[in-house]
């Protein structure tokens, strides 16, 4: 039995180690969610919707400024789930597309 228990523990490592994280970032289907959900304030290139940033009376910072960059994977989530200011909570995302978008984020480091 122990070494059945053993065999299992083992191959159980090797796949995780072949398959690499389970919960991998992917900024392309990010880009996808970063289409619908956040492009219509901050823009495709990131930059940030000059329309929108009036209509709000709002500074919509670049998403490559040093300002957004700094932030930590888990305050951006934070930011995009709860929302800040102006900013309100994006709302029909699952916890795999938030990790997916902050890593389409980071694409806009310069």
């Amino acid at each position: 039995m122990k070494r059945f228990t053993s065999a299992i523990f083992i191959s159980a490592f090797a796949i995780t180690v072949a398959c690499g994280p389970i919960s991998a970032q992917d900024a392309a289907a990010g880009k996808m969610v970063y289409a619908r959900k956040c492009q219509s304030c901050h823009a495709a290139d990131g930059n940030g919707n000059a329309a929108m940033a009036k209509a709000l009376k709002v500074e919509i910072k670049p998403l490559s400024s040093a300002d957004v960059q700094k932030m930590s994977d888990a305050d951006l989530k934070k930011l995009i789930t709860m929302g800040s200011g102006a900013m309100k909570p994006v709302t029909g995302l699952m916890p795999a597309d938030i990790d997916n978008v902050v890593a389409y984020l980071r694409t806009f480091k310069k």
